[in-house]
């Protein structure tokens, strides 16, 4: 693997790559989801400074404006499948919720404490071993004058590897600072697919009447 250092305008980029020059996979994934998703790469925004973590169905944002508040955002999002054959369709569907200011200032500890800049992508630690079916874990850091992007496929399932304690750890204490019933039971009510998924292996389906199949398929002909 190479470290990619491009500079864009002013801002140094960092995005890991194969030897061959060929970009990170999920990296290139990510950039193809955000576009289905419908948000900005955090790349491009003007904010003071920006963190975005990808977890498993849950896109969390926190940045700085020019007034050194501090924003956040968690955005749940699902992809439909066909139940019968677990192919993916078109649709993908994203619903976003305000973080508190108190979360937000319990993030940004958070991440200061993980330390990024300080643990590699996963591509630079050479006894880190992705899964096939893994959930990757995606960190992405945006300022005035560097982009970083560093990704971390099944930390919970790599053995004595320390980064991936580390990676866990972090996951988990962004979890339950971010965790609310009320906006996980918003969102799973709100999903207008009957079967869906997200990155990892698992798929969702609910369990409906046929007057609910009916209503489902009208809503989610807006989603495809």
């Amino acid at each position: 693997m190479l470290q990619s250092l491009t500079l864009i305008g002013q801002i140094e980029s960092s995005v890991p790559k194969y030897d061959n020059g060929d970009t990170s996979i999920w990296y290139l994934e990510i950039n193809n989801l955000i576009k289905k998703l419908e948000i900005k790469p955090i790349s491009i925004l003007n904010n003071k400074w920006s963190y975005r973590v990808w977890l498993n169905d849950q896109i969390i944002d926190v940045w700085s404006d020019s007034t050194d508040e501090i924003y956040g955002t968690i955005s749940y999002w699902a992809k439909e499948v066909n139940e019968s054959n677990k192919k993916a369709r078109n649709g993908i569907f994203l619903k976003k919720f305000e973080l508190s200011h108190s979360q937000n200032i319990n993030l940004l500890e958070q991440i200061d404490s993980f330390n990024y800049e300080n643990i590699p992508d996963q591509n630079y630690i050479s006894y880190w071993h992705p899964l096939k079916d893994g959930v990757p874990y995606i960190i992405e850091y945006k300022d005035s004058m560097h982009y970083w992007f560093k990704s971390y496929d099944s930390p919970f399932d790599q053995k004595d590897v320390n980064e991936a304690i580390i990676v866990s750890e972090f996951v988990q204490s962004i979890y339950e600072t971010c965790a609310s019933r009320e906006n996980e039971s918003d969102f799973t009510a709100s999903v207008p697919f009957e079967c869906y998924t997200n990155w990892g292996p698992m798929m969702i389906c609910k369990v409906l009447s046929k007057k609910e199949k009916r209503k489902l398929r009208r809503i989610r002909k807006a989603y495809r």
